[in-house]
Formats: structure tokens, C-alpha cells, sequence
């Protein structure tokens, strides 16, 4: 299968790059690798977006020789490449690595395929569009979807995470779910967390309108796939996730969030229209705490007794909640994307956490984060290409440390101790898949809450498909809700309270 690249259409291609020996991509030379494989449709779970920062992008590199065969088989299959020759396989970080000559780039597991949006077929060489068009308009696609025939309204609800995309499709008549899907963010290729995204949007003022763009095409792609001929009943949908992406999505400038004293464009609800299907933005805390928070505080009921309750988000963003019937108090931690890639050869956050805490609880790191002697040079082998290495440590301490940390300064700004707390509420993707014993044993979490955690899923999900499925009464007494929670509510910068710092040191030991 031969990819034609979105960009190279007016450039000269005096480049190949053979990817994984599966797929050609055609350059100029001096592009990056990491130009090449993100615009061939991966996406690399990395930090800086290809600035040189992170320097964790690596990618296998050998010369690429012969020719390159033609065949009547289909496209795709092992012979349509040659082979790249026996040569050593050189490591590179693909950001920094300029294309000079014709390659074979092996991606290993840190990048995924999430496809392309412009192909060209390897038989003939004629480009092959995808059928994208904006949610609502009809499509000349048919899939074959027997419930079509039986759904009138189909209402949409997505959790715009910052990593992950989640969806689920409704049937509004029946308040039923339909499907439900996820994919991996395509912003993640310019950067894997809210700041970098902030960054690359203010290089540019296209970039802004292009990463939402980029969202809407791959949603769009998504729900023409699962929805098939149904597609074209959709109503309503219901965006919510934090304030950095709903901004991006909206194309409000996100320019206030990028200094002190970060103020966002807006974080009030709204609702617009686009091709007769209703859109619909739930509103947010703050610059950092957004519609997620709020609409998982209200479809958990969380907040409406004396006592305190804790909603923590173990996301991208770890974003906490600190709310009783009169008062509540919101935060961000800058945990970032770290726990994803915690440990080399993890695939989840929780096999990393899960890793940490093993080797903590057999003293081969200790109290410090240290790694014991013998393991200290070349790092703790787990498994075949499972290691963790002394900066592994490191850096899984800053953002396990900084949620630790955002816990106790809410509970000293409520005035109140962990043992006040009445319930804690985990959301989000890691916290679901995470063995909440490993929280204890790493620090993540206050051991007083040991007896006291829920484990709550994806609660931006299930407050998006709660306001898509409501009637207008329904909606009125949500958004109400929404209002009150929101107006008791108020939020913190942690950086900028006094005594933040010492906290936060004493937070990243592991006992």
C-alpha cells in the first residue's frame, strides 16, 4: 500500500520512506521522520508534539534499497515491498532526525496507526479520498445497518479527551445507547497535553482552526462507520471535556490559557447549530477545571450533603473537586501525560503504576525514588523490553506527587482533613483500569481514603449522554444543577498559594 501524503501534492517527491514494510510515504529531503509518519496518519504518544523536548519519540532506521515491485495481488501483502537490506538498524528520535535518503522506519510500539485520510492506491496510483463531511450532512455511504431502519433520532455524546476520544450514539426516542467507541485524539501528533496544544495553536493562527478540524473529520469518519445509513438522523451531540480542548473545538483563542491569570473565552454553556443538528457545549469551572468535571459532579450527585465529597480525574489533566451542599473548591495538577508513558514498554498508565508499586513494595526503589544499586545503570528489567529506569522513577514521582499534593492543598483551603471526606470519586481512564492498592502504595492518594474509594469510570461520558437524552424539561433541571454546583464553586491555581511548594516536595516521596 503506497501513502500519498495530505502535503506533498505540489512537492517534489525525491524521497521514500518505507513504514514498517507495509506502507511508502514520499518526501523532500530535510523533512522529519516525524513530519513523514504523522502526516502518513500516526500519532505518537509522546510529550512535546516533535519539538525536540520530550526525546522520547524513538523509531527504528535502516537504508532502503532496490526496487520497489509491482504486483496484481492486493495492496498491503508481505511482497509489495522489498525488504530492507541486513544493514544495522539504527535508534533515532524521529523529530530530529531530516530525511537525506530513502529509508525504512520501523515505529516498534510507541506509535500508532490511526490511519489516513488520503491514500493512493498501489495498483494504479489514482488518489483515493476518504468520505468525510460535517456531522449531519448526509453521506453517499451506505453501511449496512439493519437498526436504521428502526431510529429516527440519534443523539451524540463525546468525551473530548485530551489522549482519548469517547463516543456514544443514542437513540433519543428510546433514551437508549446505541454504540460506543473511543480513538486516540489526532491533536496528540502536535502535542500531548493542553500545554503544548496551547503552544502550537499560538504558532499559528491556522493551526487553531486545524486542530479542530482535525477532530471533527476523524469523529465525523468514526460515526459514518458505526452508524451507517443512521447517520444522517443525527440531532443532537453533546461535547464535553476540558476547557483547553472545548476552546480548540469552538475556536475561541486560546491565548488566555497560556499565561496568568489564565482566563478563558468562556466557560459558559452554549448551544449552536450546525447543519440542522443541535450542538451542544456544557459549561466548566475555569481555565483548567472543565465541562468534564462539572457534568461527572452531576450525573455522580456528589456535593449535596454536609459532609465532603472528592471527585479526582486520573487523566491527562488530573483535574480534583472538593465540594459539600455549600461550598466547593476546584483544581488542576500537572501530572500531564506522564503516567502513559510512566515506564518503558508499558502500554497503559496502569501496567506502569502497577510496575512502580511492585518495585516499591519489594525495596528495589526506595522511600526517595531511588533504584537500588544493582539495578541503578542500566534501570529494572520486568519483562522483554518492560524497563524501568532511574528517570522513569523520576518523572512518574512529579506527576504521581502533584495529585497528591492537589489533594491536601484543597482539603487546607476547606480547612478540613482527609478524614472528613465522605466519599472519593475516581474517574477517568487510568483510574478505571488502575488497582487502587497501587494508588496507596506509590502515595497517589491519602491512605485515610483507603476505605473509601469508588471507582466512577468515565463520568464526562456519562454527563454528555445524560444531557443528550434529555427532554427539554429534563435539561432545564440539569443545566440548573450545573448553575449551582458551578456557583458554589470556586477555583485554585495551586502554584500561586502560598506553601504550594513545600507540599508538593514532600508529596513525591513514596512513604
Amino acid at each position: 500500500m503506497f501513502y500519498q501524503r495530505r502535503d506533498t501534492d505540489q512537492l517534489k517527491r525525491n524521497r521514500k520512506v518505507s513504514i514498517n514494510d507495509k506502507f511508502i510515504a514520499e518526501c523532500m529531503e530535510g523533512e522529519s521522520i516525524y513530519q513523514v509518519l504523522t502526516d502518513s496518519g500516526f500519532t505518537f504518544l509522546g510529550h512535546c508534539g516533535g519539538k525536540g523536548i520530550c526525546g522520547k519519540c524513538f523509531v527504528g532506521v535502516k537504508p532502503l534499497c532496490g526496487v520497489f515491485q509491482k504486483t496484481d495481488r492486493i495492496a498491503g501483502e508481505e511482497d509489495v515491498i522489498n525488504r530492507a537490506p541486513d544493514s544495522k538498524e539504527e535508534t533515532v528520535l524521529a523529530c530530529q532526525y531530516d530525511i537525506q535518503k530513502d529509508i525504512a522506519v520501523y515505529t516498534g510500539n510507541l506509535w500508532q496507526d490511526i490511519g489516513n485520510n488520503k491514500m493512493t492506491d498501489a495498483h494504479n496510483g489514482t488518489p483515493v479520498e476518504s468520505r468525510i463531511t460535517d456531522i449531519g450532512k448526509k453521506t453517499d455511504r451506505q453501511t449496512d445497518n439493519r437498526m436504521a431502519e428502526d431510529i429516527k433520532n440519534v443523539g451524540v455524546a463525546v468525551d473530548l479527551g485530551s489522549t482519548t476520544i469517547v463516543v456514544s450514539c443514542m437513540d433519543l426516542d428510546k433514551k437508549e445507547e446505541i454504540t460506543t467507541f473511543s480513538f486516540t485524539n489526532p491533536q496528540y501528533t502536535h502535542g500531548a497535553d493542553v500545554i503544548s496544544r496551547i503552544r502550537f495553536c499560538m504558532e499559528n493562527k491556522k493551526n487553531l482552526l486545524m486542530l479542530g478540524q482535525i477532530v471533527e473529520k476523524a469523529l465525523n469518519e468514526k460515526l459514518i462507520e458505526k452508524l451507517g445509513t443512521a447517520y444522517s438522523h443525527i440531532e443532537k451531540v453533546v461535547y464535553s471535556g476540558n476547557t483547553t480542548m472545548l476552546h480548540i473545538l469552538r475556536g475561541f483563542s486560546v491565548e488566555g490559557l497560556s499565561r496568568s491569570p489564565f482566563l478563558p473565552v468562556s466557560t459558559d454553556y452554549e448551544e449552536t447549530g450546525k447543519n440542522a443538528v443541535k450542538i451542544i457545549y456544557p459549561p466548566g469551572f475555569s481555565a483548567f477545571v472543565g465541562a468534564d468535571i462539572l457534568t461527572g459532579a452531576e450525573v455522580l450527585g456528589i456535593g449535596r450533603r454536609e459532609a465532603y465529597d472528592l471527585l479526582v480525574d486520573l487523566g491527562t489533566n488530573g483535574e480534583i473537586l472538593l465540594i459539600n451542599k455549600d461550598c466547593g473548591i476546584a483544581a488542576a495538577t500537572a501530572c500531564g501525560p506522564v503516567f502513559d508513558s510512566a515506564v518503558k514498554g508499558a502500554a497503559y498508565g496502569s501496567e506502569s503504576i502497577k510496575a512502580i508499586a511492585n518495585c516499591v513494595k519489594r525495596r528495589l526503589v526506595d522511600k526517595t525514588g531511588k533504584i537500588a544499586g544493582p539495578y541503578f545503570e542500566k534501570g529494572i528489567t520486568i519483562d522483554k523490553g518492560f524497563v524501568i529506569s532511574q528517570e522513569n522513577i523520576r518523572n512518574f514521582q512529579l506527576a504521581k506527587g502533584a495529585i497528591y499534593a492537589g489533594i491536601q492543598c484543597l482539603l487546607r483551603e476547606a480547612g478540613i482533613t482527609a478524614d472528613c471526606i465522605a466519599n472519593v470519586y475516581i474517574s477517568g481512564g487510568l483510574g478505571f483500569y488502575m488497582d487502587i492498592r497501587d494508588a496507596f502504595t506509590v502515595k497517589m492518594l491519602p491512605e485515610e481514603f483507603r476505605n473509601r474509594i469508588m471507582i466512577s469510570g468515565n463520568t464526562s461520558l456519562e454527563g454528555a449522554k445524560k444531557l443528550v437524552a434529555a427532554d427539554s424539561r429534563e435539561s432545564r433541571v440539569i443545566l440548573s444543577e450545573y448553575e449551582a454546583i458551578k456557583g458554589r464553586t470556586r477555583s485554585l491555581e495551586l502554584a500561586d498559594l502560598d506553601g504550594f511548594q513545600e507540599i508538593y516536595m514532600q508529596s513525591l516521596d513514596f512513604g
